[in-house]
């Protein structure tokens, strides 16, 4: 009786834990989930970006910090303010002085819905799938649309790594037949400021 006691005990011992790791896996968040809380979750973050066109290259700069933000895309700067009255913008006049312009993100996002450039704040987890390497997270194609509305035929590929401190993502798009990559860092997670240049 009490050998068949001590197999009882062994084997609930074992569904126990058989029950508990597949618990523990299932409720651990995945790579991608990672990844995009590690600035989605935060007030603010810093992205900025190479675009190696053919005959020159474009560096751009994509700030957040709360209710602000900031873009800087081959040597235009923009601001923009989200306050409960409404949404601002701060961009250089004819003059070239700061002007304060009311601004609908709907119809004039920051960061254009239909472009090559990337827009962190349409990724989610959902899009990405494990790459062959299994180190990066690759988009899934059928998420090309998601990120870059009109524009997502041109994207050739789309991979994210994360780091300890920072995300590292690499694309390329079609542009009249050459292949233009595109390297993105976001980093300075939960420390970057904006100021308003007014």
């Amino acid at each position: 009786m009490n050998n068949r006691l001590y197999v009882l005990k062994r084997s609930l011992i074992g569904l126990t834990l058989v029950f508990s790791m597949a618990l523990l896996i299932a409720c651990s968040n995945s790579p991608s989930e990672e990844a995009i809380a590690m600035y989605k979750d935060k007030e603010s973050y810093t992205m900025s970006m190479t675009i190696e066109l053919p005959d020159y290259t474009i560096e751009s700069l994509y700030k957040i910090d709360g209710n602000l933000s900031y873009f800087l895309f081959d040597d235009e700067a923009m601001y923009q303010e989200e306050t409960e009255e409404g949404i601002y913008r701060y961009s250089k006049n004819v003059v070239n002085s700061w002007e304060k312009t009311d601004a609908d993100e709907e119809t004039d996002s920051l960061i254009s819905n239909d472009s090559v450039v990337l827009n962190p704040q349409k990724l989610e987890s959902s899009m990405f799938e494990i790459a062959e390497d299994e180190r990066s997270m690759k988009l899934k194609e059928k998420s090309y649309e998601d990120v870059f509305g009109e524009k997502s035929g041109a994207i050739l590929s789309f991979f994210m790594i994360k780091h300890d401190d920072h995300l590292s993502i690499h694309y390329t798009f079609n542009q009249e037949g050459n292949e233009v990559p595109v390297e993105v860092t976001i980093d300075a997670i939960g420390s970057t400021e904006v100021t308003l240049p007014i």
